[in-house]
């Protein structure tokens, strides 16, 4: 069963990016996190 609420942590290519399922788009959560870097 795939639930809203958990943070998926997807690794690759060597890089580790979270996924909120449910919660926001992938492009929003990855433009963010990005900015993070």
């Amino acid at each position: 069963a795939v639930f809203a609420t958990p943070t998926t942590i997807i690794i690759k290519d060597g890089m580790i990016k979270d996924r909120i399922l449910g919660e926001k788009p992938w492009e929003f959560f990855e433009s963010k996190l990005i900015s993070l870097l």
